[in-house]
């Protein structure tokens, strides 16, 4: 998400999640410990412990999982929609990733920053299995 002002132009873009009420409430009591977080040595004790404890997904929930996206863009009375099924977040860096560097090394692309979808176009993300993207008006 943080690409999407670059690909699209568009200033105002807002993100939710879908969470469990325990994780919602934990971000919440959270916020009233945002002083004692932010302190550097509280913020190196925090990052070796999730380095600790924090895994990611195992090999067959790499395989299997998918995640799922819905998107509104609006403008006055006119708005379009869309969603995207693609592959666990994990597995989907890796072929994106691998693709983009290929494309890059043969030269597909003029050298410069540039997010994924100006790189390589819109549909971009189609062209890997299990990505369905689906646009309605």
């Amino acid at each position: 998400m943080s690409t999407a002002y670059y690909s699209t132009g568009i200033p105002n873009i807002t993100v939710y999640m879908a969470a469990p009420k325990a994780q919602i409430r934990k971000m919440k009591a959270a916020r009233y410990l945002r002083p004692v977080i932010a302190a550097k040595p509280v913020q190196r004790f925090l990052a070796g412990q999730i380095e600790k404890r924090v895994k990611g997904p195992d090999e067959r929930a790499r395989k299997t999982g998918v995640s799922q996206l819905w998107g509104r863009v609006r403008k006055g009375t006119d708005s379009r929609e869309a969603t995207l099924v693609t592959p666990d977040g994990y597995e989907l860096t890796v072929l994106t990733a691998l693709e983009s560097v290929q494309r890059v090394a043969a030269g597909a692309v003029t050298p410069g920053a540039t997010t994924p979808s100006m790189a390589f176009g819109p549909d971009y993300i189609t062209e890997f299995p299990g990505c369905d993207l689906q646009r309605t008006a």
